[in-house]
């Protein structure tokens, strides 16, 4: 898709990406930080497309991710991820409804015990009135001894589409 220069807004179609550089580890902690390359800058009054592409492995406190965007910022999408309820077998996905997403922990389940990879695929649409950053936070789902690991290769894309 050629970029197009819209006046006030910018490079309409320019992806953007984000990812983190080296894994990180959480471990006897379900307190949400700042993951470390997953931050990304958007102007004001725009609308943004966005693509999460998490990959974890949980032997007990699995995951839970957050997002904080500026004021006056929505931030709604679906997510696609392995079943986590013994109900329900390997490979079994969900989609949930499109929700302002950023309001809450997104918390992923027990799939990861073991340690076995686990991918989460998240997209959605962020609306902006304000410039400033979408900040994804993470942290074990809940405080265990055993490691919850966001492997390297975890990575976002953005790009403006208004």
């Amino acid at each position: 898709m050629p970029l197009t220069y819209v006046g006030d807004k910018g490079f309409i179609g320019a992806i953007r990406y984000a990812a983190i550089s080296s894994s990180q580890v959480y471990q006897n902690n379900d307190v949400v930080a700042t993951v470390p390359g997953m931050t990304m800058a958007v102007e004001a009054n725009a609308l943004y497309k966005v693509k999460y592409e998490l990959i974890y492995a949980g032997n007990g406190g699995d995951l839970k991710v957050n997002f904080t965007v500026p004021s006056g910022a929505t931030f709604k999408g679906g997510i696609n991820d392995l079943a986590t309820t013994s109900t329900n077998t390997f490979g079994v996905h969900r989609l949930d409804a499109l929700a302002n997403i950023f309001a809450a922990n997104l918390l992923f389940g027990d799939v990861g015990d073991g340690g076995d990879l686990v991918p989460v695929f998240l997209e959605g649409i962020v609306t902006t009135t304000n410039a400033g950053n979408v900040v994804m936070s993470a942290a074990q789902s809940v405080s265990d001894p055993s490691a919850t690991t966001l492997v390297t290769g975890t990575n976002a894309m953005y790009w403006r589409v208004g």
